[in-house]
């Protein structure tokens, strides 16, 4: 029995069809998410306000995670050595070296401090680059976000300081936005607050 679940305990994770949404956190030191054992399909993560410390959603190995419609604040960071084996610092990453994880990332909001980067680069080695972006919105605040970036913005995608109601209460609703499918980041532009984060968007 005891090496029944101890073979349980160590066999890879396979879940498949995960939904992530509507979730709030502040201040996590370690970031927001990490799939990083095993093999996953068909994950889908949306309506997240992540105002947390270093990464946002770190995978291995898993096919088709749709990031989508996500506000993703990255102004605290730790203090990372230079020599440190473990690049922190990084929005997505994946521990897998082939680099056939699949991210597709759309319509989120990034404000982020330029130490940081959103994807894989020569100082991000365990980073990884998105399949496909669309309609993402990007800031630093202070600087340099081609260096954040790491590859060149898209034709759907913009640079510009967002303005939130109220970001010290954890209000991050976009100040002004107008009523549109397509919005950009975690809530559904002209609703109420709590209301706002139940709701899902239309596909």
């Amino acid at each position: 029995m005891g090496r029944d679940r101890h073979r349980h305990r160590r066999a890879a994770f396979r879940d498949h069809h995960i939904h992530i949404h509507h979730n709030q956190s502040r201040n996590v030191k370690g970031g927001f998410l990490e799939i990083a054992v095993g093999r996953s399909n068909d994950v889908l993560i949306d309506h997240n306000v992540s105002d947390d410390v270093d990464k946002f959603v770190g995978a291995s190995r898993v096919k088709n995670i749709e990031i989508r419609n996500n506000t993703v604040r990255r102004t605290r960071l730790p203090h990372i050595r230079k020599e440190a084996e473990f690049p922190l610092s990084t929005v997505f990453w994946s521990f897998n070296d082939k680099g056939d994880d699949e991210f597709h990332v759309s319509r989120n909001l990034f404000v982020v401090d330029a130490s940081q980067r959103l994807c894989k680069g020569p100082d991000r080695k365990l980073g990884i680059a998105p399949r496909t972006r669309e309609g993402n919105q990007y800031y630093s605040i202070n600087g340099g976000m081609d260096t954040v970036l790491g590859q060149p913005l898209l034709p759907s995608e913009t640079v510009a300081a967002p303005s939130f109601v109220n970001p010290a209460a954890g209000d991050y609703r976009l100040k002004g936005a107008p009523l549109a499918k397509d919005y950009v980041g975690a809530y559904p532009p002209g609703q109420p607050r709590w209301r706002a984060g139940l709701l899902r968007a239309a596909d």
